[in-house]
């Protein structure tokens, strides 16, 4: 076999079109695809499948199953099979597949990327890791400059005495004879060559192709020189000219290759008149520069000139060399190519980096704890020496700076507004100041706060009542002025020096002024709050502070800086701790994609074409493509094919897009990185997949809460956005389920959660931040540390309140109460310990162990005598006490010392008690929440709480309670109580406890049941313990007895809370306590199993599981057990939220694998059914693996809406949800869905097939209309399947019998399998496969899952009647999808009274009178209002009286109060606070309904001018909306493109209507069949009349929404051709979701709408229909008027515009 293949590929090498037909020749392989194994394996030579003939003899018995029956299985379970697949799988159970693929090694993705980046490094990097010269895959290079010396900007060229430099680098000499550098001397006198024509005058330049065509001056020039000709106006001189110059200036660009075209100008120059001279190859005079490179056997070489190393050598005998030679004459000299090498650093073999500023080590996590170890390292997390201070003065700022090269700078000139009366405020001394005219108590209160402390800069907090910002006060003989609350602070602004928009040299100048940043005038100070909140600048102290150097930030904490201070660096320790998955480069795999890292701060793209493999130059990766490349790479090749299909699954739950993510989607690495926690956890625990998920600084970016402050410190709500996400989305959902999916109650069902929830849950995801910025990863501009799990902020900004948990309890419910905590808990088995250094410097509560004690040697381990310590330990056993330990509290331990070691004792979770026992007082508001009044910084805030029975309030205030601030303070007593006397009754009565146990070290006294009881003396009070399925609670209830206004009484449950106070010990460790309490409360909630078992059975197998389906997924899941196709149990880890035992479940159960009901199935995505064409007809490259080629395939999100990483919100590609319109006009049930047909619209769907079209003739290269690159070549793989064309007949079945089985598992319909192969027949020889497969890929079988149920044909649409059109009306509406913040886009203007509520309640996100545009208004309080500054085009329509505002618009079914919601007595809209529910109700105008059952507002409009006799149509642009769905018009979709067209569309019509004819009473298929046949029908009509549509004004030159209306403008131009009466025109734009950075996005946003709006206006007005044309505006919800920080969150109603030539405008 291997010499037969060997055969082929010669051939393959010499005739390529032979192979591949199509426009083009195939490359090598290339950049195409890696990894498919030995030749010899190749499928396409491999035996026949079990149960498929090939017309040999060699057919062996069908299994039971049948093949039909395997290849379906595959098309679920995989990205689709294969005939090596099928042939495994012939010979194993399905469940004995499954469990062989649970078992194979994880393919990571993050992996596969790291091992394929090897990019140049420029000599201005002097900090990257450069990969040894010797190793594997190291470069080599004979020209002297590349392409990539610009890297880092344009490079220095200077020329001096035959000496060629870049930037200041000697490269190579110069031979004024040519021949030492390689070069053809020139045979051109000036301009061109004896007896030839100059080539610019053509007579080469046509000969040199397409390329000479397209990229001019490059191709064409260097195919002149190449033939020896020069080019008009260059001088042939050459390098000796500009020798004998000494030429300095500037590279503009250059060709890699040793005679390839470089490009100089001048100093100065803007390189468009560049100088053109050869590329010369290395010449050295010193020959002594250059090390003996011994023989060419350990090198390969790539393109010409370019050397790999093949064979690592250690030593490396010229590793210290830049240049190497092979001697020969003239001699042959090489220069290093030296390539960044990225350092295998993962989790069980974390890397150790020398001492630097920037540590590559991963911080300590759950995900890496278990592997860390000790080890010395640059950023030490403990000391052996003195834990020294530090001031914060000039002098240490100048040390930070020379030490470490930070950016530590005081900040001054803050503008500061704040009154600081009632809060905390910063007053320096000042001495040419005047004391403010107060009143004499406001100065008093003021001047005996300030007389409280010392120093020239003091905090304080004083009561008063009218003290404006910057009042001055004297004290004590001293003046101070009030200042900003930063002022005098002392910040990190390291980071902020490489994002600062300005860029670097703005913040870098500062260090020239003694370290103190004055705060520019011309700064709104929105810019220092959004941008000083630790995410780009830490702060670390005041300017007057003295500070513990442990105290500082991580990344000021370098040996580098401990030296500086005068401190020893001996002796500190790091955790070395890897990141999964972070491997080293592989050298042999050159380099494969694009990598961003810094230079100084600056952001950089290396190219991702790798010259050293003979590939193609003119091909060019797009920035943001890779990390779609890889994801196609492992769908097609990876061999644990399950594990990345489930993954798919599990990415489209918890979604991440890079889509609208700034400069993240620049990133692939970071991507990789999250997309690899599905691969981890496919098969795994859901609780530990939630978690990791929850930690990603992607995640916590993407939705919003990293960064999230408590209201104590910001003193507002926190961001709500991932709280509600987590349970909307990714565990519980909107409504109560049982465990067979369906739903809770009747009506509407049951709400899961309610706004409280949320805004309770947001609170627990306070305080997280990303970890310090490290190295050995693909930098992003957006934060330190995008890769490894946040981290609790070390200035503690977690919410430290009580929070409501969805049963009526608390989080922290089930944990025990700190003061019950054991005695002698730290000797418990399975206490846990990490080792904290040998410093004793911040060490409280230290139990030093006597050295004859168990845990003494348990935790020193000793070894020869000494200790051999651990990163964490765990005591197997429970250990006894001995000596001083015996007498020890576990409550008192924070550390214990071992020998001259300290341990952390990491105190087990426990919770305390809001009141203590005895008599409390307890404050309340008006709605029955507790306002807490001690330790809080701001006494308003409040929280819910668990009343037990009818709950009091605060209102009205009276006696026994009294007002205290906005709380009513009544007395309470607050106790505890037994709560059964027996053992619990399961159900309701074991809902009651609440307070776990701990373990009991006495056997139990009572047993029944599955439970047990513990108490030393056998009875039942508030001491006993019992055991319940594993769990422990005791028996007892905290309470708190509430003597409420008029002397009601009321009780409570004692809140319980994981942080004591805002000083408790290890805060930020308790704080994560809280954070994974609530991911096991969600984990573990009734809803989770079947919300997650209906989630996965959609995206595997069908859109609408039965009942029992769901059951048996669902209990897969909660139990760790599946049931196989023999109805047997098997285990698989046994535990709650078993993931893989669920994928089994879901793939082996009978609806799954048997059924042939109508409604089982669904429409696939488009990204699988591309995976699977190439995996089943054997897309691939030769020598794959060898060269670590990846499948070349380009973001196809425009094209299919679907791409990895590319959903354009985090609801996913489409809704799980969504119902296809066609449903409902053939009367199909109305719960049931079809989410992936939202992404198949007319457009995608000619879209994906002229890819697919394209694909099959002539592989994936975009030159020739396929979805891979630009290059000469149309291909750089081969598809390997292939069939015998010879003989027809039989032959031509058995061929098409193939491709049904490979593309629908045989389940093609007879008239699909006749289609098929008719066009098999018509096809010339050679052509014939590729027709049929053509073919195949337009058949309804291949596009949906499911029994296809054929029932006939379907009879011809009707002819539309012949009409003359009457006067023309259109609508367009413009959704703002998000939630749009319009409260900004109309407010009052600051002449107005109402500004000063409007300005108070919007704080930090309000506009000020700078961004508004004033309007007038009558009849409304305010005479004056202010639009946006970004909108002057509306603001204009206004003036003209063609646009009007309507204010306080959003979805409302009937009038509602506060306290008509809060009581429920009045119908509200569904899911007020989702966006799906509200985007619906926003488009249905029905919100009370859900669903899209009562149709769309405009689709209801279009049925009702349809029944009045007019000629009707509704469009959506870009979108599946429900908007233009009526009752009987159907809405026609279009791209903002327009309408694209079948490529050869007479050639494929044929197939089309055949394959289209059949009805199918499967309703995926049918809706495919009847969807595709209308679509390509409608888009080759509207896309021949758009061709000729002609507009009036520029707008279709424009972008985004413009375009829309632009297309918009062009149908209504058409009104005539189309017989057109009305109207009604849908068009969206995203990107409103603004939870943070409001004001900057919003600018941009309402800026496009603007622009699109004023230049739609003039279209209309030029074509004459303006005074017919009516547009209006519209929103799912609105935002709340309050901020969150950062952005707003998500409320109800919002303010919005109608405009047209009639509209009544100019009013509000």
């Amino acid at each position: 076999m291997r010499g037969i293949w060997t055969a082929v590929l010669a051939l393959a090498a010499a005739i390529p079109s032979l192979l591949l037909g199509g426009c083009g020749t195939s490359g090598d392989g290339g950049d195409s695809l890696e990894g498919a194994g030995n030749s010899s394996d190749r499928e396409g030579f491999l035996p026949p499948i079990p149960g498929i003939g090939s017309g040999g003899d060699g057919d062996r018995a069908v299994s039971a199953r049948g093949a039909a029956r395997d290849a379906q299985f595959l098309m679920q379970a995989t990205f689709g099979p294969t005939q090596a697949a099928l042939r495994e799988l012939s010979g194993m159970s399905y469940m004995g597949w499954i469990k062989k693929q649970v078992a194979l090694p994880v393919e990571s993705h993050r992996a596969f990327w790291r091992q394929r980046v090897a990019p140049a490094i420029p000599e201005t990097q002097p900090t990257a890791a450069v990969m040894d010269r010797c190793a594997t895959g190291a470069r080599w290079i004979q020209y002297a400059i590349r392409h990539k010396d610009n890297l880092m900007g344009q490079a220095r060229v200077e020329v001096k005495s035959n000496e060629l430099y870049i930037n200041g680098q000697f490269r190579t000499n110069i031979d004024p004879n040519f021949v030492g550098n390689h070069l053809r001397r020139p045979s051109c006198t000036n301009n061109a060559a004896p007896g030839q024509k100059p080539c610019s005058d053509g007579s080469l330049r046509l000969s040199a192709g397409d390329q000479c065509k397209r990229f001019y001056p490059l191709y064409c020039r260097q195919a002149c020189w190449d033939a020896g000709q020069g080019e008009t106006g260059e001088d042939c001189g050459g390098w000796s000219a500009l020798a004998s110059q000494n030429f300095k200036g500037i590279l503009c660009w250059a060709v890699d290759a040793v005679g390839g075209v470089v490009a100089l100008d001048v100093v100065g120059g803007n390189c468009r008149n560049p100088t053109y001279v050869p590329n010369p190859g290395i010449f050295l005079r010193d020959t002594s520069k250059a090390a003996n490179a011994g023989g060419r056997v350990f090198f390969t070489e790539g393109s010409p000139g370019i050397l790999s190393v093949s064979r690592e050598r250690s030593p490396c005998p010229f590793g210290g060399y830049r240049f190497i030679t092979f001697g020969g004459s003239p001699a042959q000299y090489f220069m290093a190519d030296d390539r960044l090498g990225l350092v295998e650093n993962t989790v069980r073999n974390a890397a150790v980096a020398p001492d630097a500023a920037v540590c590559m080590n991963v911080p300590m996590s759950f995900v890496n704890k278990a592997d860390c170890k000790i080890q010395a390292s640059c950023q030490p997390a403990g000391e052996s020496g003195d834990n020294f201070d530090v001031s914060l003065d000039g002098d240490a700022r100048a040390l930070f700076f020379t030490a470490a090269r930070k950016y530590v700078y005081e900040v001054q000139n803050l503008k500061h507004t704040q009154r600081p009366c009632g809060r905390s405020s910063r007053w320096a001394q000042c001495s040419s100041c005047s004391p403010s005219s107060l009143s004499s108590s406001d100065r008093s209160s003021i001047a005996n706060k300030l007389g409280s402390q010392s120093g020239w800069l003091r905090d304080i907090t004083a009561s008063c009542s009218n003290v404006p910002a910057g009042a001055v006060v004297e004290a004590g003989g001293r003046k101070f002025k009030n200042v900003h609350p930063n002022e005098h602070d002392v910040y990190d602004f390291s980071m902020w020096v490489d994002h600062h928009p300005g860029g670097m040299v703005k913040i870098e100048k500062w260090a020239k002024e003694d370290f103190v940043l004055k705060f520019p005038a011309s700064h709104d100070m929105d810019r220092w709050s959004s941008n000083s909140n630790g995410r780009y600048i830490d702060r670390i102290g005041r300017a007057d502070q003295r500070i513990k150097y442990l105290s500082l930030p991580s990344n000021l904490k370098t040996n580098g800086v401990k030296r500086a201070f005068g401190q020893s660096a001996a002796g500190t320790f790091w955790a070395a701790c890897g990141s999964p998955n972070e491997v080293g480069t592989d050298g042999r795999f050159g380099h494969r994609f694009r990598f961003i890292f810094s230079q100084v701060g600056s952001s950089v793209f290396i190219d991702g074409e790798d010259e050293g493999r003979r590939e193609n130059h003119y091909t060019k990766m797009g920035r943001q493509d890779g990390r779609g490349r890889v994801w196609m790479h492992h769908a097609v090749f990876a061999k644990d094919q399950l594990r990345q299909r489930v993954a798919w699954a599990l990415a489209q739950t918890f979604v991440v897009s890079a889509e609208n993510s700034g400069s993240n989607k620049l990133n692939t690495e970071l991507y990789l990185n999250y997309y690899d926690i599905f691969l981890r956890h496919s098969f795994g625990s859901f609780y530990d997949l939630l978690r990791e998920v929850t930690y990603s600084p992607i995640m916590g970016d993407y939705l919003t809460f990293i960064e999230g402050q408590s209201f104590d410190i910001q003193r507002r709500n926190p961001d709500e956005n991932y709280a509600r996400e987590i349970m909307q989305l990714f565990t519980i959902g909107l409504v109560m389920l049982n465990q067979d999916g369906t739903r809770v109650g009747s009506g509407d069902g049951v709400p899961t959660y309610t706004n409280e929830h949320i805004m309770d849950f947001a609170r627990v995801f306070t305080g997280f931040t990303s970890e310090p910025q490290r190295a050995n990863y693909e930098e992003n501009r957006n934060f330190k540390n995008p890769y490894d799990p946040m981290r609790q902020h070390p200035k503690g900004r977690h919410d430290q309140w009580p929070k409501r948990n969805l049963y009526g309890g608390y989080i922290g419910d089930g944990f025990p109460v700190c003061a019950d905590t054991p005695k002698l808990q730290y000797l418990a088995q399975f206490a846990e310990y990490e080792y904290a250094g040998t410093d004793s410097s911040g060490k409280e509560k230290v139990l030093t162990l006597p050295s004859n004690s168990h845990l003494y040697r348990f935790l020193c381990s000793p070894t020869n005598g000494r200790c051999s310590h651990s990163m964490m330990k765990r005591l197997p056993a429970k250990a006894s006490c001995v000596g001083v330990e015996c007498g020890f509290h576990a409550k008192d331990l924070l550390f214990v010392k071992v020998g001259s070691a300290f341990y952390a004792f990491k105190r087990p979770r426990c919770v305390y008690l809001s009141f203590p026992m005895g008599q409390v007082s307890v404050d309340l508001d008006e709605e029955g929440k507790l306002v807490d009044q001690i330790g809080s910084k701001w006494p308003q805030i409040s929280f819910n709480i668990a009343w037990l029975g009818t709950p009091a309030t605060g209102s009205p205030c009276r006696s026994p309670c009294s007002p205290n601030g906005i709380a009513c303070r009544c007395p309470g007593r607050s106790s505890s109580r037994a709560l059964f006397s027996r053992l619990p009754r399961r159900g309701e009565e074991m809902k009651r406890l609440s307070v776990g146990g701990h373990q009991p070290s006495i056997a139990p006294f009572s047993r029944q049941s599955g439970m047990e009881a513990y108490h030393p003396n056998g009875k039942f009070d508030q001491d006993t313990v019992f055991k319940i399925d594993g769990r422990l609670w005791r028996n007892i209830e905290y309470v708190v007895d509430v003597n409420a206004p008029g002397n009601v009484a009321r009780k409570l449950r004692n809140p319980v809370r994981f942080q004591k106070n805002s000083g408790h010990e290890r805060k930020l460790e308790v704080a994560l306590h809280e954070v994974d309490a609530l991911l096991d409360h969600l984990t573990h909630h009734p809803n989770t199993a079947p919300f997650f078992a209906i989630r996965l059975i959609q995206r595997l197998v069908t859109s609408n599981p039965s009942p029992a389906y769901v059951r048996a997924v669902a209990q897969a899941f909660t139990t760790g057990a599946a049931v196989d196709e023999n109805g047997a149990s098997v285990k698989f880890t046994g535990n709650y939220g078993d993931i893989g035992a669920a994928a089994a479940a879901t793939l082996l159960h009978s609806e799954a694998r048997a059924s042939q009901g109508s409604t089982v199935g669904a429409m696939r995505e488009p990204v699988v059914k591309i995976a699977h064409y190439l995996r089943a007809m054997e897309y691939d490259s030769p020598n794959r693996e060898q060269y670590g080629t990846v499948i070349s395939i380009k973001n196809l999100a425009s094209d299919i809406d679907q791409w990895p990483f590319e959903s354009t919100t985090v609801f996913n590609f489409f809704s799980p949800f969504f119902r296809p319109n066609g449903f409902d006009g053939r009367n199909v049930p109305k719960e049931l869905v079809a989410p992936e047909f939202q992404i198949f619209t007319p457009a995608t769907s000619i879209n994906f097939l002229n890819g697919m079209v394209s694909t099959i003739d002539s592989g994936e290269i975009s030159s020739c209309g396929g979805w891979g690159y630009t290059s000469s070549a149309c291909s750089r793989g081969m598809f390997f399947f292939s069939v015998n064309e010879s003989s027809l007949g039989s032959n031509a079945r058995a061929n098409v019998d193939k491709l049904d089985l490979l593309l629908t598992g045989s389940r093609m319909s007879p008239r699909s399998k006749d289609t098929v192969e008719a066009a098999y027949a018509r096809a010339p020889q050679g052509r014939k496969l590729k027709a049929a497969q053509v073919a195949a890929i337009m058949t309804p079988e291949f596009n949906a899952l499911g029994a296809p149920l054929p029932r006939g044909l379907r009879p011809p649409a009707p002819a539309p009647p012949a009409r003359t059109p009457r006067n023309y009306k259109a609508m367009v509406m413009v959704f703002m999808h998000g939630g749009a913040d319009t409260w900004n886009m109309l407010v009052p203007h600051t002449s107005c009274s109402l500004y000063g509520q409007y300005r108070g309640v919007r704080e930090d996100v309000a506009l000020s009178g700078d961004d508004m545009l004033q309007i007038s208004a009558s009849g409304q309080p305010c005479g004056s209002f202010g639009v946006h500054n970004a909108m002057p085009g509306v603001k204009s329509l206004y003036d003209k009286g063609q646009l009007a505002f309507v204010s306080n618009i959003g979805s409302l079914v009937q009038p509602m109060s506060k306290q008509s919601y809060q009581k429920k007595n009045v119908t509200r809209c569904q899911g007020l606070f989702s966006h799906s529910d509200q985007v619906n109700g926003a488009n249905t105008l029905q919100c009370q309904v859900p669903g899209s059952s009562p149709g769309g507002f405009g689709g209801r409009m279009s049925d009702e001018f349809a029944r009045s006799g007019f000629a009707t149509s509704t469009f959506s642009i870009n979108s599946r909306s429900t908007w233009p769905v009526g009752k009987t018009n159907k809405p026609i979709i279009l791209s903002s493109n327009g309408a694209p067209r079948l490529r050869n569309y007479a050639q494929h019509l044929p197939v089309v209507e055949n394959i289209t004819r059949t009805v199918y009473d499967n309703i995926y298929l049918e809706e495919y069949a009847q969807s595709l046949g209308e679509g390509i029908k409608s888009s080759e009509e509207f896309g021949i009349m758009l061709n000729r549509a002609v507009l009036k004004t520029d707008i279709a030159n424009k972008d985004g929404l413009a375009k829309q209306l632009a297309l918009v403008s062009k149908l209504i131009s058409l009104r005539g051709e189309r017989k057109a009466e009305r109207d009604l025109f849908y068009v969206v734009i995203g990107g409103w979701d603004h939870h943070r950075e409001l004001k900057e996005s919003l600018r941009g946003g309402l800026g496009q709408v603007d622009g699109a709006l004023s230049a739609f206006a003039s279209e209309m007005e030029a074509q004459g229909v303006w005074q017919d044309v009516v547009v209006a505006t519209s929103s799912d919800f609105g935002r709340t008027l309050t901020s969150n920080g950062q952005g707003t969150d998500h409320a109800w109603a919002g303010n919005h515009m109608v405009l047209g030539g009639q509209v009544n405008g100019g009013q509000v």
